[in-house]
């Protein structure tokens, strides 16, 4: 009986040790672009608008938040190199994804974001 029940367990243990392997190598490495960029600057036709609260969050599996003039929208997002697309209920918008801040054209409104702790000296190039 005790060299079943030492069996047994050690069957178990073995079972629980490949399990938890399994579970702490599915990610890989996590990707850098996602998180939230808060707006810094908004322009149309060249003039400067109001953008304090807007924001966008990249998010998993190509999800976006977008928060423009305080009205938030569920969307998508992919990229090509530098080349960012969003698209929000069949609207598709352009622009550009470098570490650590967005450049995007929502419809005539050109926005500039930036994640916390980017190094903007960077896009002053």
């Amino acid at each position: 009986m005790k060299k079943k029940a030492l069996k047994f367990w050690s069957v178990l243990l073995a079972a629980v040790l490949v399990c938890s392997l399994l579970a702490g190598c599915g990610g890989g490495e996590p990707d850098p672009n996602l998180g939230i960029y808060k707006a810094v600057a908004c322009q149309v036709m060249g003039f400067e608008m109001d953008y304090e609260g807007d924001y966008v969050e990249l998010k998993k599996g190509g999800k976006a938040t977008i928060c423009l003039m305080g009205e938030t929208y569920n969307g998508k997002w992919s990229l090509e190199g530098e080349s960012l697309t969003i698209t929000q209920k069949g609207s598709e918008f352009t622009g550009r994804l470098v570490p650590g801040a967005m450049f995007v054209d929502f419809s005539g409104m050109e926005y500039t974001y930036l994640m916390d702790g980017a190094d903007i000296s960077a896009l002053c190039v």
